[in-house]
């Protein structure tokens, strides 16, 4: 889940919740209409440049073609500013939703820029050509472009940034063109962006208390941006697209099953729990998007991916973090349903023998202020996992990293298995007691259809190598 943005009535609660995180077109390349002042295509100057025309798929680019066209360091340089300035610009040392839709606007323009080029895979937004620009050129300037308008108080380090890029780039048609072709496709993300509703905030009004209805929960006794379900997806049809299925009934065997447990491992003092469940339930309570953009970027380092695929996997692992967030508000706004804190403190009057109630019960870490079900956490790393693995074509994915809310004695965790660390980062959430278990396993279902809704339909490959 995310936590962003907040008003200054809010700055106190938020703190305390601050402090706990972060210390534990134009012509062909398969395109529609033109946009507006497109980027033309150029004549190719090479046989290379003449095979990979805008108005067919294109093989992925080899070494053979250019250092520039598979160096994909350029392209984490940017990926880095991106996270940096997250940081730079958060609230009370929250990131907020804001940034996953900047991340993800700024790497589809990458995207689209460098399809430009090479029509190696579908474009998002922008579909003009350029062949002979410079590859590193194009992503520099759309990266910049998209990051100024989301970070606008950021300016000078992202013109620095591009000003130190565009510098060891000979000047020339290539360095023209791409600067060009950056500028055009920036201009087309941010445009199909506009009005997406994604960054509307609108006041929750809380319900009369009854059995089983959210109610806000100290310290952060607010929801966050509750109609940010109905905003518009990067690649669903709408925030209903997929839809969760009821929770338990109160009164039902699995809803007694689920609250037992989390009541069980999840609470502040749990003599349940293990000492690695309360070490994780810590380590994963970073923001989902944070955490998995940080392990796409140490997986591409140390798999050394080419450029064109690695500006695809950024592009759709951050379309599938926006979309699913966007899909689990939506849910959590319909069910509406109390977080476990609530509902142990209530359970005399929930109708189940098998709950009892404790009023003195706490969960382990703060709850965040948005509805219980579904997981948030379980849906944005599900979605993440899938994508990651369709990518780069299995879940048998190593990668080790640190997470800023870990405890001291253990901020380093490692993976063999793409899925493995998404089912821990759900479990977490009940070790942490601030989720039920079938919002969790629910969370995780949605987060594979989200995953395959994108990647099947979303800057496909044009061509089979």
């Amino acid at each position: 889940m995310t936590l962003l943005g907040f008003s200054s009535e809010r700055s106190s609660a938020v703190g305390l919740a601050g402090i706990l995180m972060l210390g534990l077109s134009a012509a062909g390349c398969g395109g529609a209409e033109q946009q507006s002042d497109p980027v033309k295509p150029a004549p190719a100057t090479s046989a290379a440049a003449a095979e990979a025309r805008c108005d067919e798929g294109a093989a992925p680019p080899s070494a053979q073609d250019g250092a520039e066209f598979v160096d994909s360091a350029p392209l984490l340089a940017w990926h880095d500013a991106a996270f940096k300035a997250a940081f730079a610009t958060a609230k009370n040392g929250l990131i907020g939703l804001e940034n996953v839709r900047g991340w993800t606007m700024m790497h589809l323009a990458v995207h689209d820029a460098l399809n430009g080029i090479r029509p190696v895979y579908a474009q998002y937004a922008f579909t003009g050509c350029q062949p002979d620009a410079h590859p590193t050129a194009a992503v520099a300037q759309a990266a910049h472009d998209v990051l100024v308008e989301v970070y606008p108080t950021l300016r000078e380090s992202f013109d620095a940034e591009l000003d130190r890029t565009l510098s060891a780039i000979p000047d020339g048609k290539g360095k023209k063109g791409g600067i060009a072709l950056g500028k055009a496709a920036a201009a087309a993300v941010v445009a199909a962006r506009e009005n997406d509703g994604m960054l509307a905030d609108a006041k929750y009004e809380p319900k009369a208390p009854k059995p089983g209805q959210y109610q806000l929960v100290p310290p952060l006794a607010f929801v966050y941006r509750p109609t940010f379900g109905d905003s518009r997806p990067f690649a669903l049809k709408a925030g209903d697209q997929i839809k969760a299925p009821p929770p338990p009934a109160l009164d039902s065997p699995e809803y007694a099953k689920a609250y037992n447990e989390v009541k069980a491992f999840g609470a502040k003092k749990s003599k349940a729990r293990s000492a690695d469940q309360t070490s994780y339930a810590a380590w994963w309570f970073e923001f989902a998007e944070v955490g998995w953009n940080r392990a796409a970027g140490i997986i591409a380092r140390e798999r050394k991916l080419d450029l064109y695929p690695a500006a695809r996997m950024f592009a759709l692992l951050n379309m599938g973090l926006s979309d699913a967030t966007v899909t689990i508000w939506n849910a959590k706004s319909h069910y509406d349903t109390w977080r476990p804190v609530t509902a142990i403190h209530a359970a005399a009057k929930d109708g189940n023998h098998a709950t009892a109630p404790d009023r003195r019960w706490e969960s382990l870490m703060v709850c965040p202020p948005i509805q219980e079900y579904p997981s948030a956490h379980a849906i944005q790393s599900s979605t993440s996992a899938e994508i990651l693995a369709a990518v780069l074509g299995s879940d048998d994915v190593a990668f080790s990293m640190e997470s800023v809310t870990a405890p001291p004695n253990s901020k380093v965790r490692s993976f063999t298995k793409l899925s493995d660390a998404a089912r821990q980062a759900a479990d977490s959430r009940v070790m942490a007691g601030i989720h039920f278990r079938f919002a969790t396993d629910v969370g995780l279902a949605m987060g594979k259809e989200v995953a395959a809704a994108i990647v099947s339909t979303q800057l496909t490959p044009r061509r089979s190598p």
